[in-house]
């Protein structure tokens, strides 16, 4: 792990995985503990409904904005959105301030 990453991040494969495997196309994932977001990531990415929320309000923040980001360009890098400076936006902090939300 490094600073600012999740603590229970999982590899984006492996939330595809449980996504594919669990879920047919226009389903409704739910994850109440999303952390960084690749749930709902590949939830999105494969055409899947998504609700996800965390006790951690940055992290259900930060899931929101990298589903956003996920609907509106199908990226679903998380590692240059995480490795910023404190005190410095983030590519989700910008995407979401051009977006109006």
């Amino acid at each position: 792990g490094y600073e600012g990453k999740h603590p229970c991040e999982k590899p984006f494969a492996m939330c595809e995985d449980a996504v594919l495997l669990s879920s047919r196309p226009d389903d409704l994932v739910v994850d109440l503990f999303c952390g960084s977001g690749g749930i709902g990531s590949a939830a999105e990415k494969h055409g899947r409904r998504f609700i996800g929320g965390d006790a951690d309000k940055h992290w259900s923040d930060f899931t929101r904005r990298r589903v956003e980001m996920t609907r509106a360009t199908g990226q679903t890098v998380v590692r240059k959105i995480m490795k910023q400076r404190p005190g410095q936006p983030s590519f989700l902090d910008s995407f979401a301030k051009k977006e109006g939300t």
